[in-house]
């Protein structure tokens, strides 16, 4: 959407943040993504601020940011006068940082009424609610689209779950064709664990008795090196194995799985 506003334009900024910590990561995968597709040098004219990281300069006009450093940001400029779009994401994400920021927003559009657009936008948010508080403005309803899923239950419950998933991983690997797998994990302690015993299964696993496989961690905590690594698509017969926490479940797409 922020690209949509800004081909073409190198006048102010589009702003758009999100609410929760995962953002941090959202933000650094969204800037790298919007500069390749630009065909720009991240941090010249698409670029992110994040915590203790700003990747922008004075060429930048779509900026991805933190619902933190959007509020700092408030603080030097209240009017925000460097932004001509503001997009909040995910807002449905409630914390306290975005509601302050919900009201920052309903005050500068009665300021800066000639100059602002605010886009609020979320999957699952009562669209009437937040147009009412919006002084009755429009809402626009984007239809989903739903895609085939097959669901298999285990047959009993597992006595620990990470031991489960190590083997359904491997029986995966070793009977399903080629595709990348997406394990969702509670948090990093678990993730750390199930990332170290898959690489040692499949080191264990006898040559050319399946394809490679390369295993990926993907949480908060990472650098952004390391996050982005999730998005480079495997050599030939090559499977990855994605060890992550929600943040790959409703705000990043990762291509490859099955």
């Amino acid at each position: 959407m922020a690209l949509g506003y800004c081909e073409g334009k190198h006048g102010q900024e589009v702003g758009a943040g999100g609410g929760s910590w995962f953002w941090l990561f959202v933000g650094v995968v969204l800037g790298l993504r919007v500069a390749e597709e630009l065909n720009v040098e991240l941090g010249e004219e698409v670029g992110y601020a994040i915590r203790f990281e700003d990747r922008t300069s004075e060429k930048t006009f779509i900026k991805y940011l933190t619902d933190g450093v959007l509020l700092r940001e408030s603080l030097t400029n209240p009017e925000l006068n460097q932004y001509s779009v503001i997009i909040l994401d995910e807002a449905h994400e409630r914390s306290l940082n975005t509601d302050i920021l919900l009201g920052l927003m309903r005050r500068l559009i009665k300021l800066r009424s000639s100059n602002l657009r605010v886009l609020v936008t979320s999957a699952t948010l009562d669209g009437k609610k937040v147009s009412n508080f919006f002084d009755d403005c429009p809402v626009l309803n984007v239809p989903g689209q739903l895609f085939p899923v097959q669901i298999v239950h285990s047959s009993e419950k597992p006595k620990n779950y990470v031991e489960a998933c190590l083997k359904t991983a491997i029986d995966i690997h070793l009977k399903e064709p080629e595709g990348d797998v997406l394990i969702f994990m509670t948090g990093q302690d678990d993730i750390s664990k199930l990332v170290s015993k898959l690489e040692d299964k499949i080191r264990s696993l006898e040559e050319g008795s399946c394809m490679d496989a390369i295993v990926l961690p993907l949480h908060g905590s990472l650098t952004p090196e390391l996050q982005v690594r999730v998005f480079n698509r495997p050599p030939p017969n090559c499977r990855r194995f994605i060890v992550a926490t929600n943040i790959a479940e409703t705000s990043l797409t990762v291509d490859g799985v099955v």
